[in-house]
């Protein structure tokens, strides 16, 4: 299956299933997407820095990967922020507020 897709579904005799119940199958594919999903699940990401100004940061590579490993982008630093991640010496107010919050990494 296409990472996303819902699970393909056989038929295929199951013991306490009725002969020809259909029953999910679990691809290693679609094994592999589900996992790469929850390695961020909780985590609220603002970049700073990090995404050239001419590229809007939904469509930047860092953003793209964010999201397909279960985690969320932020375009500001608000209560649901868990990561700021910046460039190296990139002190910006938002990187100053995170720090002073003390709950952000």
């Amino acid at each position: 299956t296409i990472a996303g897709s819902a699970p393909t579904t056989v038929v295929k005799e199951t013991v306490g299933q009725p002969l020809g119940a259909l029953v999910p199958c679990i691809t290693t594919a679609s094994a592999i997407a589900e996992l790469k999903r929850r390695v961020f699940r909780a985590c609220h990401f603002l970049f700073t820095g990090i995404i050239p100004n001419q590229v809007a940061p939904q469509d930047s590579e860092e953003w793209r990967l964010a999201v397909e490993h279960g985690g969320r982008g932020h375009l500001g630093l608000g209560p649901k922020t868990t990561h700021v991640i910046y460039r190296p010496g990139y002190n910006t107010a938002k990187v100053k507020q995170a720090v002073e919050r003390g709950d952000v990494w």
